[in-house]
């Protein structure tokens, strides 16, 4: 019997054991990379220095609740926190995540102890590229103007916003780019502007120059590349506009029209309104021998041609069209003649 009264006295005790459970390690850590950088840190102040230059993922080894980033070759370090970024350099991010308030406790380097972060988003930089290609990268609209107010195409590009690209590149030279969502991608270089679709590209490093798809561009030309969104009208197009039917009253005070097109058969070309960008509208190319031609309220006059399908114009801030992305005209009339056919002249 002494056996099972000692333990009936151990009972309540052995109730009485107290469990105390450790709090997991959960401090937020992500290995950044192009793919993913823009969504995660793209409104970071500190954004727009690192994502202009080539980057790649850092290594990242962690055991329970230590952990260690860093970076191989020539790429430097950068810590994101949620307010601040840190430039490691070569140095490693070694740090110990302490669960009572989930922050890290990291070792910069800097031989003042550990330092607190929210998180460690980290990415890795090449500050000092060796890429034999020359380019550049647009930040935002002071940059574009800088780095394009000379090109052909800048009447068009400047109604642009433009926002900071992340290069990807395993090499020296960057070989593709993404942008935030919302923002198309352009590459541009000293004559013509290449457009989505074509968003690869390759540095030849014995010529210096750069091959766009499958387009090459002449020797040492350089490269622009950007991130881009337009402003969209949300009902109507502000900017005037009029597929001619009366030109005697539409055009009645057009010199061109009075002097080249009045005494020929004419007739109105069909619009096509996009739905998804109310600022865009276009001409329907006239059916031969009708041949399109766009008026401006003044003088201004564009003669279509064949080969160039329909015509796009582009209502940008101020109620003025963009018109074959160079042309501005204040307003955009499309009036189709026949230089083949007479009319009838009045009894």
């Amino acid at each position: 019997m002494f056996p099972y009264i000692y333990l009936l006295f151990l009972l309540p005790v052995l109730q009485g054991c107290l469990v105390v459970q450790t709090p997991k390690c959960e401090c937020p850590i992500l290995a950044l990379s192009s793919s993913n950088i823009a969504q995660n840190v793209g409104n970071h102040v500190f954004y727009q220095n690192v994502s202009g230059y080539p980057t790649a993922s850092p290594v990242v080894k962690s055991e329970d609740c230590s952990v260690s980033m860093y970076c191989e070759g020539d790429y430097s370090l950068v810590v994101f926190d949620e307010e601040t970024a840190t430039v490691l350099g070569a140095y490693s991010a070694d740090g110990i995540c302490d669960p009572r308030n989930q922050k890290w406790q990291v070792d910069t380097g800097s031989g003042a102890g550990f330092t607190s972060f929210d998180r460690l988003f980290g990415i890795c930089v090449n500050y000092v590229p060796t890429c034999a290609c020359t380019y550049h990268v647009i930040n935002n609209d002071a940059e574009a103007k800088e780095l394009l107010s000379s090109h052909v195409e800048w009447p068009m590009l400047s109604t642009y916003k433009y926002s900071t690209p992340t290069l990807n590149s395993e090499t020296e030279c960057p070989t593709s780019f993404e942008c935030q969502e919302g923002h198309e991608k352009i590459i541009v270089n000293e004559w013509f502007s290449i457009w989505e679709g074509i968003t690869t590209f390759e540095c030849m490093s014995d010529t210096k120059a750069w091959t766009v798809g499958l387009y090459p561009f002449p020797n040492k030309a350089y490269l622009v590349i950007g991130c881009y969104k337009t402003e969209t009208c949300e009902s109507s197009i502000p900017c005037s506009y009029k597929a001619v039917e009366n030109p005697e009253i539409d055009l009645a005070n057009h010199h061109f029209y009075q002097t080249n097109i009045s005494k020929y058969y004419h007739s109105p070309p069909q619009t096509i309104l996009s739905e998804t960008d109310k600022c865009r509208l276009e001409f329907a190319d006239c059916v031969s021998p009708y041949a399109l031609i766009l008026l401006d309220d003044y003088d201004r006059v564009l003669v279509h041609l064949k080969s160039w399908g329909n015509v796009v114009g582009k209502c940008l801030a101020g109620s003025k069209w963009l018109v074959y992305n160079q042309y501005t005209f204040k307003q955009f009339n499309g009036i189709c003649v026949d230089f083949t056919r007479l009319r009838a002249s009045d009894p």
